[in-house]
């Protein structure tokens, strides 16, 4: 059974969801159906207890018997005009009046004065806050020990001689109403069930349709990225013997590639921005904008002299009305240019190493200490030119923190820099043709079943 609204069912349910608010939480909601069951229930008990004790003689029980039951009306009827918050600040102290009159009365008589008292300390819990408990519990305690000084000192008047019948037609009418009550709260707890099956299926469609959206966006996000992102497999035209092997973490990257041909210069940068995911793929776009300024419309094309332009640009962009001092925005990067009628290449770097094999031997480059984007002391920084005079058969890999960081292999432990050069190393000893997927391959085993934990970017060049 699906409820689709608690009001348009019969009264009962009616009754039941005065003062309930669809803009109040589901809590809320389900914390005045309860009082309101509690309060309805208690017009049928107190009419039936009323009637039974007027009719064998004990006509003072009989007429005590309409206090709860006109309090039970007001506070239902101030549920019904949405008063929820005065029902919530008056029904411990009424309630607690009541049945400490009731179990006094009219308990120790009938044998239920345990009985009645203990049904009110249930109160506190349909929404009382769990501070006000113990001050609850002092006036309850107080109330009762004052109404039972009363009813000893009065107890001549309050007392009235019944038949053994009239007691049994009254133990009777316990266990019908028992039975009743407890029929009445099983289909209270089912309706509450239901409802919350409801909610839980609106709130489930709520996130999965917000989850799409998101999803739907974060692929049209990254549809713009490979835009942006050059074709690596056109770096063949500047490199013959090249590959780029790109696997990023999530459906955006933060790792990216840029390639360009200007006048003599090929030019070929690899980067890491922080993080991964939309936040660095946002980098990764601002990067390869800028590198299209810097290096296309400027014709800037020494790697340091880039370095500084970038750094310069991101540093604007990134501290522009910002007033966190601190700011850890930026990325690792790595910049070669390579002129092939002089056979030289020029290398740049910030955190990316780049690693030259020749003769079956591996010589690191190492970069400038800090990315970009980070200014020290206000201080622009500078970057480190390294000349090479290439030699036929050299071999460069360039490689961002990813591969490295990767947990996998036996141990699951990370690859460390260590072990990705001898598999450089080694992958350099292969044909040419099969360098990109013995890469690929020993990437996919290394990692396993375990979790991808960044972007992982390498590019390959042999001259």
């Amino acid at each position: 059974m699906r409820i689709d609204n608690l009001n348009k069912m019969n009264k009962y349910l009616k009754v039941l969801s005065y003062g309930t608010k669809p803009e109040y939480d589901f809590l809320r909601n389900s914390i005045i159906r309860v009082l309101n069951a509690v309060y309805s229930s208690f017009i049928p008990i107190f009419v039936v207890y009323g009637i039974v004790l007027a009719v064998f003689g004990d006509t003072i029980a009989g007429i005590l018997c309409l206090f709860p039951i006109l309090f039970s009306v007001y506070i239902l009827n101030l549920q019904k005009r949405y008063k929820s918050e005065v029902v919530f600040n008056i029904y411990p102290i009424l309630s607690t009046s009541v049945i400490v009159v009731i179990s006094c009365i009219i308990g120790e008589k009938y044998n239920l004065e345990v009985f009645i008292f203990g049904i009110s300390t249930l109160i506190p819990f349909l929404g009382f806050k769990k501070a006000k408990i113990v001050k609850y519990y002092l006036f309850q305690v107080f109330s009762y020990l004052f109404i039972k000084y009363f009813y000893m000192q009065y107890e001549y008047i309050l007392v009235v001689e019944i038949s053994d019948f009239a007691i049994f037609i009254i133990k009777l009418a316990n266990v019908l109403m028992s039975f009743w009550i407890g029929f009445y709260q099983l289909n209270i707890l089912r309706l509450q069930y239901l409802n919350f099956e409801e909610e839980l299926t609106n709130q489930n469609d709520i996130i999965r349709n917000a989850k799409q959206n998101l999803e739907d966006s974060i692929q049209y996000a990254r549809r713009i990225q490979m835009g942006v992102f050059k074709n690596y497999n056109n770096l063949k035209y500047l490199f013959t013997k090249s590959f780029i092997m790109f696997k990023p973490r999530d459906v955006v990257a933060g790792d990216f590639y840029w390639f360009s041909e200007v006048d003599r210069y090929k030019i070929l940068i690899i980067a890491d921005c922080t993080g991964h995911g939309v936040p660095g793929a946002f980098m990764t776009l601002l990067g390869c904008t800028y590198l299209d300024e810097i290096v296309n419309d400027f014709a800037v094309l020494q790697p340091n002299r880039i370095l500084g332009e970038l750094n310069a640009k991101l540093n604007s962009v990134l501290r522009n009305n910002s007033e966190i001092e601190d700011i850890r925005d930026g990325m690792d990067i790595a910049v070669i240019t390579y002129i092939e009628s002089e056979k030289k290449l020029f290398y740049s770097g910030a955190n990316i190493p780049i690693y030259l094999i020749r003769n079956n031997e591996i010589r690191i480059i190492k970069p400038t200490k800090g990315g970009l984007g980070i200014y020290r002391n206000g201080i622009e920084k500078e970057f480190e030119l390294v000349e090479l005079e290439i030699e036929e058969g050299d071999k460069f890999y360039i490689a961002t923190d990813g591969l490295q960081d990767q947990n996998g292999g036996s141990d699951n432990k990370k690859l460390l820099k260590k072990n990705m050069i001898e598999e450089f190393l080694k992958n350099s000893k292969l044909n040419h043709e099969d360098r990109a997927n013995s890469l690929t391959e020993f990437t996919k085993i290394w990692k396993g079943n375990e979790s991808q934990r960044d972007d992982i970017l390498v590019a390959h060049i042999e001259f």
